[in-house]
């Protein structure tokens, strides 16, 4: 059974690792972004839309992201601070624990799964992906 009282994290939040109170996600992504429903095609404009029906898609949830999160965003002068790919990266893992909170057994993994030599696989960097939309129930 999936553990209710789970701390969403370790990410890094521009300045440095850090773990966040998934209750207070919840909430503030909802204060920024409407319901489920308003998230979800929030996204499908980013993602289907062009020119300025994407872009402004696509600010309002990097926005929304950066300040439910408490992200630091790129700093053109200092280059220090995240990135689009990287703020993304953090909603796509923050969608993933949200699921696997829900799903009865699946359970939370603490380590790489053993590989054919027995020995846990060392992980492999992932590229950035769009974002995900978030599951009805939300």
């Amino acid at each position: 059974m999936p553990d209710p009282n789970a701390i969403f994290g370790p990410f890094d939040c521009g300045l440095g690792m850090v773990h966040a109170d998934p209750s207070r996600i919840r909430r503030r992504v909802r204060q920024l972004m409407g319901s489920t429903k308003d998230i979800n095609e929030c996204i499908r404009r980013w993602k289907e839309g062009d020119g300025e029906v994407a872009s402004m898609a696509a600010e309002t949830m990097l926005a929304a992201v950066v300040m439910a999160f408490e992200l630091t965003p790129f700093d053109r002068a200092t280059c220090r601070g995240l990135r689009e790919p990287q703020i993304m990266d953090i909603w796509n893992a923050w969608c993933r624990f949200e699921t696997e909170k829900k799903t009865p057994g699946n359970g939370y993994p603490t380590g790489s799964p053993p590989t054919a030599s027995g020995r846990p696989a060392t992980p492999q960097p992932t590229p950035p992906r769009p974002p995900q939309p978030v599951s009805a129930s939300n």
